[in-house]
């Protein structure tokens, strides 16, 4: 069984911004005796760049993501 990678963005105030609008993300390996059973990735991303910027390459469009909000 192939596990697709899970891609998350985390919007923060006090992430750093992009000079070439291109998130940059970091790739984690699965890690089960970790709780960790896929692959992953996240990108930190501004509050007030996130419009403004791309998401790497080989994660889809902003339009496909799906929003969750933890409180």
């Amino acid at each position: 069984m192939e596990n697709k990678i899970k891609q998350l963005a985390e919007i923060l105030d006090d992430a750093p911004s992009f000079s070439d609008n291109q998130m940059r993300a970091v790739y984690f390996k699965e890690s089960p005796k970790d709780g960790h059973y896929y692959p992953s990735s996240i990108v930190l991303v501004n509050s007030e760049n996130f419009n403004n910027l791309n998401l790497p390459s080989d994660w889809g469009s902003k339009h496909e993501a799906v929003e969750l909000y933890i409180g």
